[in-house]
């Protein structure tokens, strides 16, 4: 698959895909953290396209980074319940918006 990964965030390996919409959300590495956020996303009728968790180290109770790509914008109120999360450190949201240019060059090509 030659499609574009994200592979490092910082110190954290990962590899999932970019995606417009993108929560990125270090917390400490225990067990339900996860579920708190996937539940807090759905009770905010956000949905989840993709979701990764990556380690910084391999000890357990270290730190953790979870990559979620949604399907809408993580509004600033649900972005601010996403870092009141016990055990979340922080969190950012992501807006990727695609070059028009670029769509506009990879149509020409397509279509010559």
């Amino acid at each position: 698959d030659s499609s574009p990964r994200i592979v490092k965030i910082d110190d954290y390996y990962t590899s999932i895909a970019p995606a417009q919409h993108i929560l990125i959300a270090p917390h400490v590495d225990k067990p339900g953290m996860m579920a708190k956020a996937a539940t807090l996303l759905g009770q905010n009728n956000t949905n989840i396209s993709m979701m990764q968790v990556s380690k910084k180290d391999k000890q357990v109770g270290g730190e953790s980074i979870m990559i979620i790509n949604t399907d809408d914008q993580v509004d600033v109120d649900l972005l601010n319940k996403v870092r009141e999360l016990d055990g979340i450190y922080d969190a950012l949201y992501v807006h990727l918006r695609p070059d028009k240019n670029a769509v506009e060059q990879l149509a020409q090509k397509i279509l010559a």
